[in-house]
């Protein structure tokens, strides 16, 4: 349980820096959820 909520607040992590860096960009949440998985 407890990886799968870290797993989802790296994804939503992702997802929001995107808005805030420029030159990232992630397609969808789920593209965001496998590079959660590649992330540390």
């Amino acid at each position: 349980m407890y990886l799968l909520l870290r797993w989802l607040i790296s994804a939503v992590s992702l997802v929001l820096v995107t808005y805030m860096v420029p030159g990232i960009k992630v397609d969808n949440f789920y593209t965001a959820l496998i590079a959660a998985l590649i992330l540390p």
